[in-house]
């Protein structure tokens, strides 16, 4: 039977007290994690909304590429946000954006190269979804959004007639936008199916008036820049809200 040869250990004495003490970590290195992990970290949202406090913080206006940076959590240094614009951002879908945007009541992603809507289940208390001149073809899980009110999905890419059934499920929707989109031409010669009964639908088919692009009912396709200027056309059948000022605004201040 052989002998097991023995192993050789070697043993060196470190200079210095033995198992120091590890260095606590400070709060602006944990904010430098995060900016490294992160582009909006809080250090970023207080740069571009010129607000030192994020947890008064109302309304957002901002560009962002997903492709390129991670957007995290964002939402958690904002608890009291109900208005994010995101118009002429990139993103692959609305999961992008995180989970942690539980009080939003109106988003902008128009112009967002928006494909997909996974992840829309995480804004429950959304009332306004504007989603103008994207690529989306599955309005599905828009019945997730059980306060819904307006929905601009002008100038996209739903071709499937079926698609409309999902919007009856929407109990609270009362505004409708689908012009620009493949079925609106495939039904501009067909008896169009009547829209669920607590939905006003504007521009159905093709070249049709009251394109919805601003938080105005009965505007013309413009409303989107007056909206900006504080005032409707002529034809406004209800009140415009007030003008976005600036990138972003406190609850109660402007800045």
């Amino acid at each position: 039977m052989q002998s097991l040869s023995s192993a050789s250990v070697c043993v060196t004495e470190l200079p210095g007290a033995p198992n120091p003490s590890p260095r606590a970590k400070k709060a602006q290195d944990e904010e430098a994690d995060i900016a490294g992990r992160e582009y909006l970290s809080p250090s970023k949202l207080r740069e571009v909304s010129g607000c030192c406090d994020l947890s008064q913080l109302a309304r957002l206006e901002l560009q962002v590429d997903s492709s390129e940076t991670s957007l995290g959590n964002f939402g958690q240094y904002l608890p009291r946000l109900h208005e994010l614009r995101l118009v002429h951002s990139v993103l692959g879908c609305v999961r992008d954006l995180g989970t942690s945007l539980h009080g939003l009541r109106v988003l902008w992603l128009s112009h967002c190269c928006l494909r997909d809507l996974d992840g829309l289940g995480s804004l429950s208390l959304l009332q306004e979804l504007y989603l103008a001149f994207n690529e989306v073809s599955d309005i599905s899980l828009v019945t997730l959004l059980s306060s819904l009110q307006v929905l601009d999905l002008e100038s996209n890419c739903v071709h499937e007639e079926d698609q409309l059934g999902y919007l009856g499920l929407c109990p609270s929707l009362h505004t409708l936008t689908l012009a620009g989109n493949p079925l609106t031409t495939s039904l501009k010669h067909q008896h169009v199916r009547p829209p669920p009964s607590n939905a006003t639908t504007h521009s159905l088919a093709p070249g049709g008036g009251g394109g919805l692009q601003g938080l105005c009912h009965g505007c013309s396709p413009s409303a989107e820049g007056a909206r900006r200027r504080g005032h409707c056309h002529s034809n406004c059948t209800s009140t415009c809200h007030a003008p976005f000022a600036g990138t972003a605004k406190r609850a109660g201040h402007t800045h």
